[in-house]
């Protein structure tokens, strides 16, 4: 998705955000009704998926700014 994305001309982070919205989509589907057979509340399911993500998506931006200039104090 990402490749046809930018093929198509849209930007880098234009690109890479929807790709990961589809991808995450496609997962959370997959996982939930063949993988595990979830037979709970589908609402309550993605909003929990949601506040993951986004959960994941902050503390991974976070800790990739913060990681290299601690590195490279330790040299």
């Amino acid at each position: 998705m990402f490749a046809v994305l930018q093929i198509l001309g849209l930007t880098t982070g234009v690109a890479n955000g929807i790709a990961v919205a589809c991808s995450g989509s496609f997962n959370f589907l997959m996982n939930r009704n063949i993988t595990f057979k979830a037979s709970s509340n589908f609402w309550r399911s993605v909003a929990m998926f949601v506040a993951l993500y986004i959960w994941n998506f902050l503390f991974g931006t976070w800790f990739i700014g913060w990681l290299p200039p601690c590195s490279a104090a330790q040299k």
